[in-house]
């Protein structure tokens, strides 16, 4: 019996699921990340989050995490994982996988007039708060 959930990832339109799953590392298999923890992860409100913020690439990890990116460190695309590897339920939507313990569900953006048409403010929350730390900040 699986306990992971069922629903599949939603991407906002003009992004696209390019991994699964695949093996994160501990430099991160992003480029130029930053990383964010969200109380309301799910795909579509990292894809949001990261998009607002002018990166191309968003992957979601752990449950609350939200990797952002510019594309795949080294120019080099990560590991494919098992999707069993990445079978945590996200911290803003239960129905929906965000990750795993080193595994992260990666997106894209493959349509840069699409972003436009992403209502980033349906997902800001003011319980978000910044949190300093040397490689995560919270939301």
């Amino acid at each position: 019996m699986s306990t992971r959930p069922q629903r599949p990832p939603v991407s906002p339109v003009g992004w696209t699921t390019r991994f699964e799953c695949a093996t994160d590392v501990p430099t991160r298999v992003l480029a130029d990340i930053e990383t964010l923890l969200l109380d309301d992860n799910a795909p579509a409100t990292c894809i949001a989050a990261c998009a607002a913020d002018g990166f191309t690439f968003a992957g979601v990890e752990f449950s609350d995490e939200c990797h952002c990116g510019t594309g795949f460190a080294g120019g080099v695309p990560p590991q494919v994982a098992p999707t069993s590897n990445c079978d945590m339920a996200c911290t803003g939507d239960a129905d929906q996988t965000c990750g795993g313990v080193w595994s992260i569900e990666a997106s894209m953006l493959v349509s840069r007039s699409s972003v436009l048409a992403i209502d980033v403010r349906s997902f800001v929350r003011s319980s978000r708060l910044p949190v300093p730390t040397e490689t995560a900040r919270r939301r």
